[in-house]
């Protein structure tokens, strides 16, 4: 009776780990990087870490909706965002609302910034993808995602930038190339961040790849995924290579 306890908990934990691995259809139905040591000297950011201690089920979060549509990043005491007001190089700033005082602010505390160039902390240089804004933990992080077959501004690679909720100590964790691309919508795990990576093919196709990014050290992997359809709808389980993995993992 005790193993046959035992063998049905496993598989409780099992089933509950592809549940929230699920979540992850979100980035493979939405739309080998190189990682780069941190930009810049002083000290890091502070990144906490999101590896789950033994015996507890790991949390995922979705940074965006399943729309992949940004509006920005929410803090526990604000909302970080782009302005949409551009200059005529396309650049802008990071703002901050501050919840209780519904007061907008550029996110820089230098005294008589012009805030128009890189030296200021909240700049947002042009980019054919955009920029946005997510706050994991202590940490906010800004993602240039990139376009594939842009024909617009194409001399900032896509990469993420990460910094503390100040916008002090920004430097970038890594950068890919030109032809790849980051899909919304994002999801994190607090130590990382998993997003839908496409890399543009000489044939106009575009390769898509799960990828995992160390939010501590710019590190990326490629995570093992399956897409299995289910009439009309295509569901990709994370950590699955094959539906016999799957079929084991969750007996009937």
């Amino acid at each position: 009776m005790d193993g046959q306890k035992g063998e049905t908990e496993m598989n409780l934990k099992q089933t509950g780990r592809l549940a929230v691995l699920v979540l992850f259809a979100l980035l493979l139905c939405a739309c080998g990087a190189r990682g780069e040591a941190p930009a810049g000297g002083g000290r890091a950011a502070t990144v906490e870490s999101g590896t789950a201690e033994d015996g507890d089920e790991q949390q995922f979060t979705a940074l965006q909706g399943a729309s992949g549509i940004a509006y920005g990043g929410a803090g526990e005491d604000g909302f970080y965002f782009v302005n949409l007001e551009t200059r005529a190089d396309g650049s802008s700033n990071l703002m901050y609302l501050d919840y209780a005082s519904m007061r907008t602010a550029y996110l820089c505390a230098r005294p008589g910034c012009a805030h128009d160039s890189a030296d200021c902390a909240c700049y947002v240089p042009a980019s054919a993808g955009g920029a946005v804004p997510c706050v994991v933990g202590k940490n906010l992080l800004l993602v240039f995602p990139g376009k594939l077959y842009s024909e617009g501004n194409t001399a900032v690679l896509p990469h993420i930038e990460r910094m503390d909720l100040d916008g002090s100590y920004r430097q970038t964790v890594v950068t890919f190339e030109a032809d790849q691309m980051l899909c919304l919508p994002f999801v994190t795990d607090g130590g990382a961040l998993y997003a839908r990576l496409e890399t543009a093919r000489a044939e106009g196709q575009a390769q898509a790849e799960l990828v995992r990014i160390d939010l501590a050290d710019g590190g990326s992997v490629f995570a093992p995924y399956t897409i299995l359809d289910y009439g009309d709808v295509q569901v990709g389980y994370v950590g699955i290579t094959t539906p016999e993995a799957f079929s084991k993992s969750t007996p009937a």
